[in-house]
């Protein structure tokens, strides 16, 4: 299988999740509680941070050599 395809994969399932919780009614507990600590902006840019673009960054490549060793 190609890693593209995979990458690829991957990165539609991130962007419906991302898109699903964007749309949700009310902010997510540990969200509401780096807001009301850190303050609305950095409350957000940490949440993304910790919660979004390093899980990203691991999967893509966790997935990556290990898409890469199938072949």
């Amino acid at each position: 299988m190609s890693t593209n395809i995979v990458l690829a994969g991957f990165a539609f399932y991130v962007f419906f999740v991302s898109l699903g919780r964007l749309m949700a009614a009310d902010d997510p507990p540990r969200l509401r509680a780096m807001k009301k600590a850190w303050g609305r902006t950095r409350g957000l840019f940490l949440h993304f941070v910790t919660n979004v673009l390093i899980p990203l960054i691991v999967g893509v490549l966790y997935l990556a050599r290990g898409a890469a060793g199938l072949g």
